[in-house]
């Protein structure tokens, strides 16, 4: 089964998050890396993933993650 992984930057335009999102097979393991943009820094994750390494790896088991 495959599964939606959402991304989103807040504020819009400081960052962005690799990989982007997409479709995943339910039980992968996705390395999600932060790369804020120039004059910026990032703080932390939100949602479904939290903590403040600029990496974490999280594993496909519903939608929207």
């Amino acid at each position: 089964k495959l599964f939606s992984l959402n991304i989103t930057v807040n504020p819009s335009g400081t960052g962005a998050v690799t990989p982007p999102g997409g479709e995943f097979q339910a039980g992968t393991q996705v390395t999600l890396t932060a790369v804020a943009a120039s004059s910026y820094s990032f703080d932390h994750w939100s949602g479904d993933a939290s903590g403040t390494s600029l990496t974490i790896t999280i594993t496909i088991d519903s939608d929207d993650h």
